[in-house]
């Protein structure tokens, strides 16, 4: 993402990473990714798998408890969905 943005890897990290329990992450802005403008993601070319993966992320699929929880965060997610209805919609783009 670096090298995309014609950054220095230490500027990447002080400019769009921030810590979390699990390590380092792209930052937000409101929740928001700080990438996304409007509706487009300014690194789609090199953003990371889990942006590349979502909303079909291998927990949403596997639990549908997971997969409940994810459609309050979501508004690519049809809320009237059931699980079954997410992973046939998986299956459709797979």
């Amino acid at each position: 993402m670096a090298a995309f943005l014609q950054l220095s890897l230490e500027d990447f990290r002080n400019r769009y990473l921030v810590a979390s329990p699990l390590g380092m992450q792209v930052a937000t802005v409101n929740g928001v990714c700080v990438f996304l403008e409007g509706q487009r993601c300014q690194i789609h070319p090199v953003k990371p798998r889990i942006c590349r993966e979502w909303p079909f992320l291998p927990a949403l699929l596997a639990h549908a408890d997971e997969f409940e929880g994810a459609k309050g965060a979501c508004p690519g997610i049809d809320p009237q969905a059931s699980h079954q209805d997410f992973i046939r919609a998986f299956e459709k783009i797979s």
